[in-house]
């Protein structure tokens, strides 16, 4: 049997009956950018914290589509000072989603005019969540956290995840969730 690619051009194989061929790998994140240009970033901006030491709502987001998932690649933290985090599954209660901010939302591919089939919210101070069930935290020292799911937090249709931040003394915080839909 000759195994041949679209030009004709045969498949070889090494003297260890090894085939020899050439690859390119994507993470999943970068071919749906490119491919289906469907990877997004959902970000608060730097928010003032002047109340240190209470948890405050932060980012929400939620799926609203009814025909593709939204698989979570990166949750990316940041304070000016020492900052905890909070992370939750299916809130739906606190001022975070009945105040309706919204959050800013990106295509990372730039040359798409599509945008995502999610809600999307910015907290801040004074802003609550006050349901939903915690399911990772963290504690970040000055600077930025990332927080690697590479696509393990799935959220189905109507599915949302919220994030509370505490700066343990005033500062900025700011929060940004990368994902993308398939």
């Amino acid at each position: 049997m000759i195994i041949k690619d679209p030009n004709g051009k045969a498949l070889a194989v090494d003297d260890n009956n090894r085939a020899q061929t050439f690859s390119i790998t994507e993470n999943v994140f970068t071919d749906v950018s490119v491919d289906k240009e469907d990877a997004y970033s959902f970000a608060t901006g730097h928010q003032a914290i002047t109340t240190a030491d209470t948890f405050f709502g932060m980012l929400y987001i939620k799926n609203t589509s009814s025909t593709k998932k939204f698989y979570v690649k990166t949750i990316r933290s940041c304070g000016s000072k020492e900052n905890q985090w909070t992370l939750y599954r299916n809130p739906t209660a606190g001022t975070l989603i009945s105040g309706a901010t919204a959050a800013s939302e990106g295509n990372m591919n730039f040359s798409s005019n599509k945008s995502a089939e999610m809600v999307a919210y910015s907290g801040g101070e004074g802003i609550t969540l006050t349901d939903g069930t915690a399911i990772s935290q963290w504690i970040n020292d000055i600077g930025h956290s990332t927080e690697d799911y590479d696509g393990a937090i799935v959220l189905g249709k109507n599915d949302s995840l919220a994030l509370k931040g505490n700066s343990v003394t005033a500062g900025d915080l700011c929060a940004n969730i990368f994902g993308w839909f398939q």
